[in-house]
């Protein structure tokens, strides 16, 4: 059991220019956070459980706010799981639970609900599993399924005619009737409708010491069952439900040594194709799966010593159906990476001022696979996409001891080549570098620098972008610490239109403290105090805009954990 208990106070605050000061009623925080954990045993039987909770001070941080506006509780729930076990073979669980291992039809639903699993014999697994439509927390509707037209019925049977043997096939059969209304999950905003999707699915699975497999299909009916909130006399045309498939596949082969360069420069490869394919109208409400889309792609991974290359190649492609009316596109996209330790290569003393160096190189491909109708579609040959992007990049590491060094850079190119268009390109490139100096074992100081640049051709203009960021952390003892950053960064560009400015800083220092609740038992906590400063300027030369705004604020708190 466990329990945190936290408040902070904003001290001293003043604010120059267009910065606003913070309200008063942010000034003070409470918060608590709490987890209860218990376990039992006896003989076969296991009872475990877990329950979190989480408080606060104030409304419009409560947990639920989101949802419940000022109805959510200051204190409230946000998980539990009661599981009954018998063995290792046979559970029954209530609370957070999760189902589903089939990505093409129920990938891992994780909501409110309760699920069986039983291993009945070394061939054969059941699990039934009931979840409510959308993930939710507090103390409403703990089992989570008391909305009938709100719920997630799934169940799933593995069968393993050889367990002795990893290379031969694992059939599972997973079935899934949901239907939900259009309630939003916890912390998500979005548009949700009325859904229901009825599907089967089978998945043959081996996993061999140079050799995995998997084999997925799934058939689903989906529809949206009508709203009449929705039509508000307009007539709207109901939507037909439609039966769908979709399959996916997974080959990888090893091979753990095909030769040898030298006594410790051995050669391992390693292969691996996927392919995927979903009908144009294939919807599932328990995972997210993008209709109307091949994808196929290639990937090789060769070890020479503690050299790794990595190639890859992917296409894809949607309009399945070849609808005249409808615009296909294909990518095509292909990668390398390399890596090259030097360190490791020339030995300790040889490779002590040696880097560990990285490069990789990705060019994708989009373009129009056909041209539209125009009568039909409104597309004109302005309209079809033909873009390449190319990205590079390469790194240096030194790791030692007492420091760290880091130097990147980055490049990307975006070539259009759409009729009209041709000169809508974009450059890019980033050069950043830091180093980390562990001056003494509890002093260590921190730099890192980032000069970025984007060349829009159309408009020829370059933005540029030159960033500076400082770090100390200091343990001056195993209770107090301190901590001190700054970070600066300025934006312009080559016509000298518009310039930015942002500088922060930051200083705390941290005490942790304990309260002897007996013998064997204390209560820790922690009190901290920061002093922070924000400064922010704009010009805009062009409109005659110049904003500028500072802020800087010395706050305290401190937290205690109880149990």
């Amino acid at each position: 059991m466990w329990c945190t208990w936290n408040r902070g106070r904003v001290r001293l605050e003043k604010t120059r220019g267009s910065a606003f000061p913070s309200s008063p009623e942010t000034w003070q925080r409470l918060g608590l956070q709490a987890g209860l954990n218990t376990s039992h045993k006896r003989g076969p039987w296991g009872l475990d459980g877990n329950v979190g909770f989480i408080g606060r001070s104030e409304q419009e941080e409560a947990l639920r706010f989101g949802t419940d506006g000022n109805d959510a509780p200051r204190l409230d729930m946000t998980d539990f799981l009661l599981e009954l076990s018998h063995g290792e073979d046979h559970r029954v669980a209530l609370g957070h639970v999760s189902f589903g291992a089939h990505r093409l039809l129920a990938d891992n639903v994780s909501h409110r609900g309760a699920a069986v699993s039983s291993q009945l014999t070394e061939h054969h697994e059941v699990r039934f599993t009931a979840l409510r439509g959308n993930a939710i927390v507090g103390y409403d509707h703990l089992l989570g399924i008391s909305q009938r037209d709100h719920r997630i019925y799934a169940a799933s049977w593995a069968f393993t005619p050889r367990p002795d043997v990893p290379l031969a096939p694992r059939l599972e059969l997973t079935w899934m009737d949901a239907a939900i209304l259009p309630l939003d999950n916890f912390d998500t905003g979005q548009v949700r409708d009325a859904e229901r999707s009825r599907g089967i699915g089978l998945s043959v699975t081996g996993l061999g010491e140079r050799l995995e497999y998997q084999l997925l299909h799934a058939l689903s009916r989906f529809s949206n069952p009508d709203d009449p909130l929705l039509d508000q006399g307009l007539g709207l045309v109901s939507v037909r439900s439609d039966t769908a498939d979709a399959s996916a596949a997974r080959f990888l082969w090893r091979k753990p040594e095909i030769g040898r360069l030298g006594e410790a420069w051995p050669v391992t490869v390693e292969i691996e194709t996927l392919w995927d394919r979903s009908d144009p109208l294939y919807r599932t409400v328990g995972a997210w799966v993008e209709p109307d889309r091949e994808n196929a792609a290639l990937r090789m991974s060769t070890f020479v010593g503690p050299i790794q290359l990595q190639a890859g190649y992917r296409q894809g492609r949607d309009n399945l159906d070849e609808l005249v009316s409808l615009l296909t596109t294909r990518t095509r996209e292909i990668n390398t990476a390399l890596a090259v330790p030097l360190t490791q290569i020339a030995g300790p003393e040889a490779g002590r001022w040696l880097p560990d160096l990285s490069a990789g190189w990705q060019r994708v491909y989009q373009f129009a696979g056909n041209v539209p109708d125009p009568l039909l579609s409104g597309f004109a040959a302005t309209h079809l996409p033909d873009q390449v992007t190319r990205l590079t990049n390469l790194q240096a590491a030194w790791y030692r001891q007492s420091f760290d060094v880091f130097l990147g850079l980055t490049r990307s190119q975006q070539d259009n080549r759409q009729v009209g268009r041709e000169r809508a390109d974009f450059d890019n490139k980033d050069v950043n570098g830091s180093i980390t100096w562990r001056v003494s074992p509890g002093f260590d100081v921190g730099l890192n620098t980032t000069l970025s640049s984007n060349r829009d051709r159309e408009f020829a203009l370059t933005r540029r972008t030159h960033s500076f960021g400082v770090n100390l952390n200091w343990y001056a003892s195993d209770r107090l610490s301190f901590a001190v950053s700054l970070f600066d960064q300025k934006q312009t560009d080559s016509r000298d239109e518009n310039t930015s400015r942002n500088l922060n800083a930051d200083v705390q220092a941290s005490w942790s403290f304990a309260i002897r609740w007996d013998d064997t038992h204390e209560l820790p906590g922690q009190f901290f105090l920061r002093w922070g400063h924000q400064d922010n300027r704009f010009t805009d030369r062009v409109f005659d805009v110049d904003d500028r705004g500072r802020t800087w604020v010395i706050n305290s708190g401190f937290s205690l954990t109880v149990f």
